[in-house]
Protein backbone atom coordinates (compact mmCIF):
# COMPACT_ATOMS: atom_id res chain seq x y z
CA UNK A 1 0.00 0.00 0.00
CA UNK A 2 1.32 3.48 -0.98
CA UNK A 3 1.52 6.14 1.78
CA UNK A 4 -1.41 7.88 0.95
CA UNK A 5 -3.49 4.67 1.96
CA UNK A 6 -5.48 4.60 -1.68
CA UNK A 7 -5.26 0.21 -2.50
CA UNK A 8 -6.11 1.13 -5.98
CA UNK A 9 -2.55 3.09 -6.80
CA UNK A 10 -0.91 0.10 -5.33
CA UNK A 11 -2.36 -2.08 -7.31
CA UNK A 12 -1.62 -0.32 -10.17
CA UNK A 13 2.13 0.00 -9.02
CA UNK A 14 2.28 -4.17 -8.56
CA UNK A 15 0.26 -4.39 -11.71
CA UNK A 16 3.20 -2.19 -13.39
CA UNK A 17 6.22 -4.49 -11.68
CA UNK A 18 4.77 -7.43 -12.22
CA UNK A 19 4.64 -6.41 -15.97
CA UNK A 20 8.01 -4.99 -16.32
CA UNK A 21 9.59 -7.78 -14.69
CA UNK A 22 7.27 -10.55 -16.70
CA UNK A 23 8.46 -8.70 -19.67
CA UNK A 24 11.75 -8.52 -19.35
CA UNK A 25 12.10 -12.19 -18.42
CA UNK A 26 10.31 -12.83 -21.63
CA UNK A 27 12.94 -10.84 -23.57
CA UNK A 28 15.74 -12.76 -21.93
CA UNK A 29 13.77 -16.32 -22.52
CA UNK A 30 13.59 -15.15 -26.69
CA UNK A 31 17.16 -13.91 -26.83
CA UNK A 32 15.79 -10.42 -27.65
CA UNK A 33 17.78 -8.62 -24.49
CA UNK A 34 20.94 -8.74 -22.86
CA UNK A 35 22.31 -11.93 -21.51
CA UNK A 36 21.45 -11.31 -17.92
CA UNK A 37 19.28 -9.49 -15.73
CA UNK A 38 20.00 -8.05 -12.54
CA UNK A 39 17.30 -8.58 -9.65
CA UNK A 40 18.93 -6.35 -6.88
CA UNK A 41 20.47 -7.58 -4.19
CA UNK A 42 19.83 -10.04 -1.80
CA UNK A 43 21.52 -9.91 1.81
CA UNK A 44 21.66 -12.73 4.08
CA UNK A 45 23.97 -13.57 7.66
CA UNK A 46 24.87 -16.63 8.43
CA UNK A 47 24.03 -18.45 11.66
CA UNK A 48 26.19 -21.32 13.81
CA UNK A 49 26.23 -24.25 12.39
CA UNK A 50 24.23 -27.33 12.77
CA UNK A 51 25.74 -30.28 14.05
CA UNK A 52 25.17 -31.87 10.49
CA UNK A 53 28.02 -29.21 9.89
CA UNK A 54 25.21 -27.17 7.48
CA UNK A 55 25.70 -23.27 8.01
CA UNK A 56 22.14 -21.88 7.49
CA UNK A 57 21.17 -18.70 5.99
CA UNK A 58 18.59 -15.94 7.04
CA UNK A 59 17.19 -13.83 4.26
CA UNK A 60 17.55 -10.07 5.47
CA UNK A 61 16.58 -7.97 2.08
CA UNK A 62 15.54 -9.59 -0.53
CA UNK A 63 12.31 -11.97 0.69
CA UNK A 64 9.90 -10.26 -2.24
CA UNK A 65 12.00 -11.30 -4.29
CA UNK A 66 12.88 -14.76 -3.72
CA UNK A 67 9.08 -15.06 -3.06
CA UNK A 68 8.23 -13.46 -6.58
CA UNK A 69 10.60 -15.93 -8.66
CA UNK A 70 9.75 -19.07 -6.38
CA UNK A 71 6.19 -18.65 -7.47
CA UNK A 72 6.93 -17.86 -10.90
CA UNK A 73 9.39 -21.17 -11.41
CA UNK A 74 6.75 -23.06 -9.71
CA UNK A 75 3.98 -21.82 -11.95
CA UNK A 76 6.59 -22.73 -15.01
CA UNK A 77 6.75 -26.40 -13.59
CA UNK A 78 3.25 -27.14 -13.86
Amino acid sequence: MLANGDSSSSTLVLDKSWETLWEDLMSLYTAEGKDFYFLGPIVTQSIPGTAEGISPFIVIDGQQRLTTLTLLLAVQTT
